[in-house]
C-alpha cells in the first residue's frame, strides 16, 4: 500500500520541530493524533461528526497523513490500542522500511476501554505490547472513573504491568485533580496525560484550564498535552502559542490533524516552541 500523492505534500523548507526526550526516546514535541482516524470526534452536539471522520480517514489517508507527518519533522504517533491502530502502524512501518532512510514513526499507545475484557485493562495492555510502543498509558476515562471510586490502587497495579513488560508507563485523565491525586499518591507512573483545553459541549474535560496548566507545571514529570486545540475549536496559532507558554520544555503536545493540516499546524508550533524558547533564554 502506498500513500496516496505521498511526495507531493512535502513542505517547501520543513519548519524544525524541537525535540525532547520522551520514554527514553527522541520525540518531537509535537506527535500526531490518532482520535480522527479512528472517528473520535468529542463532538456530542454533532453525532455524525464521528461517521464522516471514519469515512474520510481510509486505510490510504491514514498512511498518506502519518507520512506527510514524518516528512515535516513529526516522529511520533499517539493512538489507540485497537486493531485499526495496530493495522495503521503495519501499514506505515512496511512503507518506511522500503525508504532509503527508514523514517521511524514511534507509537505512544492509549489503552482502548472497549477493548478491555470484562472489565480488566490488562489484556489490553498486553496486546499493545505487541505492536511495539514507546510507551503506553491508562486511558484518560479509565483513570477518572477509578478515581471517582476510590480505585488508585488499580491505577497503581497497571502502571506496575505495563513497567512489568518493560515500557514506559503513563496514566491520562481530563482533570487536574485525578493527575494530582494520582501523584501525591505515588503510583509509580513515569508521565502523565492531561487535557489543557476545556470544551464547553464536554464539560467534564477540562473544566479549569488554569488548574490543568498549573498541574503541568507543578509536577516534574512529562506531560502529554492533548485536547490542544479543544478538539477542532480554537483558533490553532493562539492555541500553539498558549501550549508553548503552559508547557515544560520536557512535555509534548499530541495534535489530531487531517493531512492537509499537518504542514500548517506543524509550522504553527514550531514557531510557537522557538518564540517560547527565545523568551526564556
Amino acid at each position: 500500500m502506498e500513500p496516496a500523492c505521498a511526495g507531493c505534500r512535502k513542505a517547501e523548507s520543513p519548519p524544525i520541530l524541537p525535540r525532547v526526550t520522551f520514554a527514553g526516546t527522541s520525540v518531537s514535541r509535537m506527535l500526531l493524533g490518532g482520535n480522527p482516524f479512528s472517528g473520535v470526534a468529542h463532538r456530542p452536539e454533532d453525532p455524525d461528526a464521528g461517521r464522516r471522520l471514519r469515512e474520510y480517514f481510509t486505510d490510504d489517508k491514514v498512511l498518506e497523513t502519518m507520512t506527510i507527518a514524518v516528512q515535516v519533522g513529526i516522529n511520533a504517533f499517539h493512538g489507540r490500542g485497537d486493531s485499526n491502530v495496530f493495522r495503521w502502524l503495519d501499514n506505515y512501518r512496511a512503507w518506511a522500511d522500503r525508504e532509503p532512510n527508514r523514517p521511524v514513526l514511534h507509537w505512544l499507545g492509549q489503552t482502548a476501554p472497549d477493548q478491555y475484557v470484562d472489565g480488566r485493562v490488562e489484556p489490553n495492555i498486553d496486546t499493545m505490547a505487541g505492536h511495539g510502543p514507546m510507551a503506553i498509558y491508562v486511558h484518560g476515562a479509565t483513570g477518572d472513573k477509578c478515581h471517582e471510586e476510590g480505585r488508585l490502587e488499580y491505577l497503581r497495579d497497571l502502571v506496575a504491568h505495563i513497567k512489568g513488560l518493560g515500557l514506559t508507563a503513563g496514566i491520562g485523565s481530563h482533570r487536574p485533580a485525578v493527575i494530582r491525586a494520582a501523584e501525591e499518591a505515588g503510583l509509580g507512573t513515569d508521565f502523565y496525560v492531561l487535557s489543557l483545553r476545556h470544551i464547553r459541549q464536554s464539560p467534564d474535560i477540562c473544566r479549569d484550564e488554569q488548574w490543568a496548566a498549573e498541574t503541568i507545571r507543578s509536577i516534574a514529570k512529562p506531560f502529554v498535552a492533548i485536547k490542544a486545540l479543544g478538539a477542532g475549536r480554537l483558533q490553532p496559532e493562539a492555541c500553539f502559542r498558549y501550549a508553548a507558554q503552559v508547557l515544560k520544555p520536557t512535555d509534548v503536545v499530541t495534535v489530531g490533524m487531517r493531512d492537509y493540516e499537518v504542514v500548517p499546524n506543524v509550522r504553527l508550533a514550531a514557531s510557537a516552541f522557538a518564540a517560547q524558547e527565545a523568551a526564556n533564554a
